[in-house]
């Protein structure tokens, strides 16, 4: 009998019940054609990856034969648990790179026991991969015993030249072969052969029934004490001990129950024994207080509900439950139903206070009964269940590995959800995770959820985690987290195939790594979601990934969620039969519950309503009489189709040019998409006005800016011509920071051709592929320009063009170019240049919130074609940061330059057909202009002997330009004038065209030196004019650098320059330079000796016969001898250590110093995979990866380090890397789990980071190629400079953050008619006021290793006497405080007591915010707007 109880737990487990090993007939699970692939863990079994987890927790037997990756065995159990594994005829031939067995624990505290056991003839076989891999941990030991009971077991690697091992014992796991030999004789597992092993019977073992045996082996034989394991006892409570090597047999004992009831099935429950594991003492369930529970195991005693035409009347948690066993095909005693209906009658509370109040998971799940949903993928539910608009409270699930979970699990064509509401719930499975359904391709309406949802990739909804049906009038609030590494969360429902609508979603959306994430629905593919809402915030955007139909799907404030706006929007904008109502006041969201409010609307139009609950409804129609194609009242544009001529439209307004966009895209609901569309302006176009500040910021006040929608885009470029005809585009506005691809165009394809367009006073935010004309290009642009903002966050972001893999001709950028995250590639003119870019300029401002990436004047990177291209001097280093392609005539030019007409010559004079693109009305124009019809000429002043230009000066037709003078030109004698005919010049020159003048004159001379050691140097001519610039070309011996270039004049002067390039002075030069050794390699190798750190440096260079001096922080410390190339130190305690290099020639020159930072602190370093947590104390610590300091790291790491310092504290990073390059990565994330930068190659991480919180994130990667040196990164504690509140007065610190040993300065700020008492200042350590921090005279101390907190004392100062006309007085405007009634130095704070100023200016410029004015014995506040 007990057996049966026992083999009906696989039959219904439900939630709440306390899994144990359990004894009885193992259960026997069998390879075959329709099982490849076993997945064995605490909770039970998966016959499939993707298959449902079967609650069991016996023994096993595994037997039959299988081609794959064929077995899993893992605890997340979160303690200690044991498996009983055999083997029967078993045969595992994995595949190609495939393993056949993995046994792994999650987590720290999940050690396994593995029994495993061989019966038989069995042959598990890796394909170049390991048979029988183990993966723990360091804190969760894997102990395998294994044990042949008879015939043969065979582990095999096929491919044992890829490195693949029969077995593998690393990992903190220990094989222990139980009476089994290895075919050489062996008894223990010790090592990780390659190739193939075959285990058999050992010893044999004869009982002397007296509590010993017999060992035998080859005719010799030991008397031993035997080996117990406990055995239940059949038919009774009791067990004995038997010896696990001769079988020798105690005498029965009773069972030990332990104190917890633990549910079997639906009919009885028992306890543990605490020594052998059975389960005894069974008795039938009792619920004697009627809540439809056992009152002793918590188990939910199931109960049939009645009937009412066919269908079940549900009425409590029993009942509930039962019906979910009906569909779930788990009763014993009731046939399947997967089509059965039901209704509930009454709320349903299956457990409460699941969550805290951030929505995690309480602390104590013990009690809690857990919920299996109804329907899976195998058995899908196809019934109708009505919840009649009742609440089922405390679903509670926590499956991290199963997919399809939810209130159902999967809902087939044929079923149908309705107005059933799940509130105060928590579901955790793996894929397909939704509060009402895990996957739906039935009906779902008016249902919601209440609660949190979390999942690993995809997809993961707040009701449906896959819709492929109809999910209509539902919403969700709570939270939906994914874990996963490529998560796709949405608000509604997570991957969207089907119909949504009339839905909305408050929940907050959330991710452990970059997710794909959306308000409404994560993606969208041949799906239809309309009108449905999501809260601000939660998401960028309501569909991330769309390739669907998506008409009105928007974002809304909580304000507007709890106005009515909402309610009114999903009822259609109509208060007729509504399906949503809202008592305002007091309903914070939608509901259908129709006991609340209809909401009503009344405005001027539908986009300026207000909400109430009073009616009737009257809303007036969107007008516009003021003639300028929007809404009086609300903005709207009134789209409107423009005239064509010979099929091109004619655009002249913004009416036409929104009409054009949404023709392009395909969102017109009465017109073919048309991507083809060909368009000319007829007019100048103004979006809207005063867009930005006066240095290039969006304004605060957005509300009434009107978005635009770029024309084309990934899906469906710009095929067609679009021509501006020279009018302009004012006031852009896209504030899209999540969305690639934008700028007036998103994308222009191959074929399309835009022209002749100016945007001016507009805002471009995007994420990567952001221009001003447009985000990516394929076709062609000419003679366009964009004047305003771009920002983006890391790739293509440029002035006229985010990615360009087409052309770009006669197109300039102004304003400012910007990047915000951590790798940004920024160009004035194009992001990333594919493609060809000539006869351009920029002048905008570049910038980057990192060092990361790249930045150029025209182009950040280029990959193509740049020709007679300019960017202004000091927007950029370079033209084009990382050039991979051709570049001919790009230069950097002053603004004076650009004011001169030289550049918009420069552009005009490379269009070889002469085609007038380019002017400048000189002087009132400041750059050069598109199609401006004043032309910019030349006078090119040209020596007559050299053919050197001396100097040139430009103008408009008929400018009058005077002969310079010798001075003017840089001559070294007077000078004369001829033209090109050789008539002489002595009259200003008119220009007429470009005009060349001929100079004759002497020039001044340069010669270089010949007293040159090992280099030499070049010049481009012999001789020059004054004020020119002369580049100077170096050729270096092999192993040495050119130091620095010396030019000596005749008239005793000298002038050093270090880039090897001069202005030539009006003088006569002779050249030398300094050629120095290089160092070709730099570095150390570091020890722990038992009287501190032994330090190696090595360094090598070329040349030969120098010696090397090595200075450690500042102090020369080894000379060495000549050619020496290694020394070794030694530090005694603790600290960074500055070494640097020079090698010194038989002059006493010197090379550049070479830097070495040595971090002498202990080391820890990295698994090769998972993730671990390291604790950082007080004292600083040396994070590596797993090869060490000095070793290199090993191929194929996947591993993370979590660095957590004290609570309140940060985390100080910085270090040395050499890993292999485009390989090899390190990652380095916040507390938030922003990524605070990435390293790849070999460098130092400069400047050094600062978490935000009190943990850093430490992930590296590596491929299987090439193994390097790897990284020591020196992590260190930083601590908060903490100010107690303080009575009459603060403290002020110029920091708030500090390291150990930084020096911290305090200033004590009293109040108005206070003063600080001398003496009162102190530092304590913030957890012992006894422990004091030493304050010196000034205010400053050195932070300890401990946090701190400050405090002082402040005393009145009523008699305090200042003369009337130097009362203090201060107040703010517009980013700007005065001071006025004082002439006295005065001190400024923020309200973190941080000093911002220290002067005597009487307006100060400062952001808006709070500050605190101090001067004498006078304080005062003012608000900076």
């Amino acid at each position: 009998m007990k057996c049966s109880f026992l083999m009906a737990c696989t039959l219904f487990l439900m939630a709440g019940t306390e899994l144990r090993a359990q004894t009885g007939e193992p259960i026997v699970l069998s390879y075959g054609d329709d099982v490849s692939r076993i997945e064995i863990d605490h909770n039970g079994y998966k016959l499939g990856s993707n298959a449902e987890l079967v609650p069991y927790t016996g023994a096993y037997v595994l037997t039959g034969s299988t081609g794959a990756d064929a077995l899993s065995i893992s605890n997340g159990s979160g303690e200690k648990h044991t498996f009983d594994i055999t083997f029967r005829d078993l045969t595992i031939q994995a595949g190609e790179w495939e393993g056949a067995v993995a046994i792994s624990s999650s987590s720290s505290t999940d050690t396994i026991v593995l029994n495993l056991y061989s019966s038989g003839t069995s042959r598990v076989c890796a394909g170049n991969h390991t048979a029988l891999k183990a993966v723990g941990n360091e804190n969760a030991p894997l102990i395998i015993n294994l044990s042949v009971l008879d015939g043969t077991l065979t582990l095999e690697n096929q491919h044992t030249a890829a490195g693949g091992f029969a077995w593998s014992s690393d990992h903190n796991t220990t094989f222990n072969l139980v009476n089994t030999l290895t075919t050489d004789g062996a008894s223990n597992f010790t090592n990780s052969p390659q190739g193939s092993v075959t285990l058999m019977p050992g010893y044999q073992y004869v009982s002397n029934n007296d509590g010993t045996h017999q060992r035998i082996l080859n005719d010799e034989s030991v008397t031993e004490e035997c080996t117990y394991r406990y055995e239940p006892v059949e038919g009774a409570d009791q067990h004995r001990k038997v010896c696990i090597h001769c079988g020798y047999q105690t005498e029965p004992e009773p069972c030990v129950p332990s104190g917890k009831w633990i549910a079997i099935d639906e009919q009885y429950h028992g306890k543990v024994c605490s020594v052998c594991g059975q389960m005894v003492s069974l008795e039938p369930h009792a619920d004697l207080d009627n809540d439809h529970r056992c009152d002793y195991c918590g188990w939910v005693i199931p109960a049939e509900p009645n009937q009412q035409g066919n269908v079940y009347q549900i009425s409590n948690v029993a009942e509930l439950y039962w019906f979910a066993a009906l569909v779930n095909g788990s009763l014993t005693t009731v046939p399947q139903n997967p089509e059965a209906d039901a209704a509930l009658t009454a709320d349903i509370v299956i457990n409460e206070n699941v969550l805290t109040s951030d929505g995690g998971l309480v602390e104590e799940t013990d009690g809690l009964m857990a919920w299996t949903p109804i329907g899976s993928a195998s058995i899908p539910f196809e019934g109708s269940f009505d919840g009649q608009e009742n609440t089922i409270t405390g679903l509670y699930i926590n499956q991290s590995s199963a997919d399809t979970q939810g209130l159902f699990g999967y809902i087939d064509y044929n079923g149908n959800v309705n107005r059933t509401k799940v509130t105060g719930s928590y579901i955790h499975g793996q894929n397909g995770v939704g509060g009402i359904t895990g996957i739906n391709y039935g009906t779902i309406t008016n249902c919601s959820y209440s609660g949190t949802v979390i999942g690993n990739d995809f997809p993961l909804g707040g009701v449906s985690g896959e819709n492929r049906g109809t999910v209509s009038g539902c919403y969700a609030t709570g939270k939906v987290h994914a874990t996963g590494v490529d998560p796709y969360v949405g608000g509604v429902v997570g991957d969207n195939y089907g119909t949504i609508s009339s839905c909305y979603s408050t929940a907050s959306l959330s991710a452990d790594n970059p997710d794909i994430r959306g308000g409404v629905a994560s993606y969208n593919e041949d799906g239809h979601i309309t009108d449905s809402y999501y809260l601000q915030g939660s998401a960028d955007q309501g569909v991330d990934e769309n390739m669907g139909t998506v008409i009105n799907v928007e974002s809304r404030t909580a304000e507007q969620f709890a106005n009515g706006e909402v309610t009114w929007l999903l009822n259609g904008q109509s208060d007729e039969n509504p399906v949503w109502f809202q008592t305002l006041g007091t309903d914070s969201l939608p509901v259908w519950d129709n006991t609340h409010e209809t909401v009503y609307a009344t405005g001027n139009c539908p986009g300026s309503t207000t909400y109430n609950n009073q009616g009737p409804s009257q809303v007036g129609e969107h007008a516009d009489n003021n003639g300028d194609h929007k809404c009086d009242y609300c903005g709207l544009i009134f789209l409107a189709e423009p005239n064509q001529l010979e099929n091109v439209y004619q655009i002249s307004n913004i009416a036409e040019l929104y009409w054009f966009a949404a023709l392009v895209n395909g969102t017109l609901t009465t017109v073919p998409q048309n991507p083809e569309a060909n368009a000319v302006l007829t007019a100048d176009i103004v979006i809207n006005e005063n867009m930005l500040t006066a240095d290039g910021e969006l304004v605060e006040e957005t509300d009434g800016l009107t978005a635009w929608t770029p024309i084309g885009g990934e899906s469906a470029s710009f095929k067609g011509t679009f021509d501006g005809q020279g009018n302009t585009i004012t006031g852009l506005y896209i504030n899209q920071p999540s969305a690639d691809m934008q700028g007036l165009f998103g994308h222009i394809g191959s074929d399309g051709n835009v022209s002749r367009t100016e945007v001016t006073g507009s805002y471009i935010h995007g994420q990567n592929g952001v221009g001003g004309i447009t985000g990516t290009n394929s076709g062609t642009i000419t003679a366009c320009s964009y004047s305003g903002t771009i920002v983006g966050e890391n790739y293509s972001l440029g002035g006229v063009v985010g990615e360009n893999d087409g052309t770009v001709n006669y197109c300039y950028a102004t304003g400012k170019v910007h990047a915000t995250g951590s790798d940004s590639y920024v160009g004035g003119v194009v992001g990333n240049n594919y493609g060809s870019i000539s006869s351009c300029y920029s002048t905008a401002l570049l910038s980057a919130d990192y060092d990361f990436g790249a930045i150029g004047g025209v182009t950040s990177y280029n990959d193509g074609l740049i020709a007679d291209s300019y960017y202004l001097q000091g927007s950029a280093d370079q033209g084009v940061d990382e050039d991979y392609g051709m570049v001919e005539n790009m230069e950097s030019r002053t603004a004076e330059q650009f004011a001169s007409g030289e550049v918009a010559w420069l552009l005009q004079h490379a269009i070889t057909d002469d085609t007038q693109m380019w002017g400048q009305d000189l002087p009132a124009d400041t750059l050069p202009v598109l199609l401006s019809e004043h032309r910019v000429y030349a006078a090119l002043f040209i020596h007559e002997s050299t053919g050197l230009q001396m100097i040139d000066k430009y103008g408009n037709l008929n400018l009058q330009i005077p002969l310079p003078t010798a001075e003017e030109l840089g001559a070294n004698s007077e000078v004369s004038f001829t033209d090109t005919l050789g008539n002489p010049l002595t009259e200003p020159i008119t220009l007429l065209s470009d005009t060349v003048i001929l100079v004759d004159c002497q020039l001044f001379s340069i010669t270089v030196s010949e007293d040159l050691r090992h280099g030499d140097i070049s010049i481009p001519y012999d001789s020059c004019n004054a004020g020119t610039e002369v580049e100077v070309s170096v050729s270096p011996d092999y192993g040495y650098e050119a130091l620095r270039l010396y030019v000596n004049t005749d008239d005793g002067q000298r002038f050093e320059y270090e880039d090897f390039s001069f202005t030539m002075p009006p003088a006569n030069v002779i050249l030398s330079a300094d050629f120095i050794p290089y160092l070709e390699y730099a570095a150390y190798t570091i020890s722990n000796e038992d009287n501190g750190y032994n330090v190696v440096l090595m360094w090598d260079y070329y040349a030969s016969d120098y010696h090397t001096e090595i200075y450690r922080d500042g102090t020369l410390v080894h000379t060495t001898a000549v050619n020496e190339i290694s020394w070794q130190d030694q530090i005694p305690e603790n600290g960074i250590y500055t070494y640097t290099l020079y090698i010194v020639d038989e002059e006493g020159l010197r090379s550049r110093g070479t830097l070495l930072t040595v971090y002498a602190y202990p080391s820890t370093s990295m698994e090769t995979s998972g993730t671990q947590t390291i604790d950082l104390g007080n004292d600083p610590l040396i994070v590596s990866d797993d090869g060490g300091q000095n070793g290199n790291y090993s191929n194929d790491v996947e591993a993370t380090a979590v660095i957590t310092a004290q609570e309140d504290c940060r985390i100080y990073l910085t270090g040395n890397y050499n890993v292999e390059l485009e390989y090899d990565y390190l990652y380095i994330h916040d507390s938030n789990n922003s990524l605070l930068g990435n390293y790849n190659g070999m460098g130092t991480i400069e400047p050094a980071l600062l978490s935000s919180g009190n943990t850093l994130s430490v992930r590296f990667t590596s491929d299987g190629s090439e193994s390097y040196p790897g990284f020591a990164l020196y992590v260190e504690t930083v601590y908060p400079v903490t100010i107690d509140a303080i009575e009459n007065g603060t403290v002020a610190a110029d920091t708030t953050w500090a390291r150990a040993g930084e020096v911290v300065t305090l200033t004590p700020v009293p109040d108005g008619l206070y003063a600080y008492e001398e003496g009162t200042l102190q530092v304590f350590k913030a957890d012992d006021p006894t422990v004091e921090v030493t304050v010196n005279a000034d205010g400053s101390f050195t932070m300890p290793a401990f946090k701190i907190r400050v405090t002082a004392a402040f005393k009145s100062t009523s008699d305090l006497s200042i003369p009337e006309n130097d009362r203090l007085r201060v107040f703010g405007s517009d980013n700007m405080l005065h001071i006025m009634g004082t002439t006295a130095e005065v001190n400024v704070y923020n309200m973190s007591g941080v000093l911002v100023y220290k002067g005597k200016d009487r307006t100060i410029y400062l952001p808006a915010g709070v500050y605190i004015v101090q001067t004498g014995g006078e304080v005062k506040k003012a608000v900076v707007r």
